[in-house]
């Protein structure tokens, strides 16, 4: 059990909430796999997972929680999964780590920003914390949250792209949007390493969720205020 919070810059990207309107290209670090894969459990998300033998265990556990899952990358599979993928996206938020499966860590490769543009889809970076989390000795230190401890997720602002881009411009959306990723990583590390509150926050809960459950407005990342 975690005391998990996640706030938002926009609502209408989270499949689980009523505000949810739009799918979209959710894009976050291959270490905080395992929070996530828990917290998107049963709602209309589709993993893409590398063919990589490496990446079998999170196969299984994803499909075994609800999710769709299709094989594939840039490097493996890719034309086949890019076939699944534009038809699952017309009902399904897409979750991509787009650092694995074997690094470098916390290096963004193109292959989101290829998908939006293709897609027409907006790309949202996510950033996650725990607080003193288990790492396991592999390339991307993988974490997982101690039983009680905090566990925290920022969902940032949807990020538009143009159609059709140059190679040139994919790089320069994937050296930015890296660095959001990064920004709100380390925004979330440092909120599970606090006792503070950010405006907008609401309480993990697994499932779809009622328009009660928000406790503020949206997040303001520059808000940050100790609880009282």
């Amino acid at each position: 059990m975690l005391d998990c919070k996640i706030a938002y810059h926009d609502k209408s990207f989270d499949p689980r909430l009523p505000e949810f309107y739009e799918t979209s290209i959710g894009v976050f670090w291959h270490e905080y796999l395992a929070l996530l894969v828990g917290l998107w459990a049963d709602t209309p998300v589709t993993m893409l997972v590398s063919q990589h033998r490496d990446a079998e265990w999170l196969n299984q556990a994803a499909e075994r929680l609800g999710f769709s899952v299709v094989r594939g990358s840039t490097r493996r599979g890719g034309s086949r999964a890019i076939r699944q993928l534009r038809q699952l996206c017309k009902t399904n938020t897409l979750g991509i780590a787009p650092d694995g499966p074997q690094g470098p860590r916390r290096s963004m490769s193109v292959g989101p920003v290829f998908l939006a543009s293709l897609f027409d889809m907006p790309i949202v970076p996510v950033g996650v914390g725990h607080r003193r989390p288990w790492r396991a000795n592999t390339w991307d230190r993988f974490a997982l949250g101690k039983p009680f401890s905090r566990a925290r997720v920022i969902c940032g602002p949807k990020i538009r792209l143009p159609k059709r881009l140059s190679r040139d411009d994919m790089d320069d959306f994937r050296n930015h949007i890296e660095r959001v990723i990064n920004q709100l990583t380390e925004q979330a590390e440092d909120w599970a390493n606090s006792r503070y509150d950010i405006r907008g926050q609401m309480r993990f809960r697994r499932g779809r969720l009622s328009a009660d459950a928000t406790i503020d407005g949206p997040c303001d990342s520059q808000s940050i205020s100790k609880a009282a």
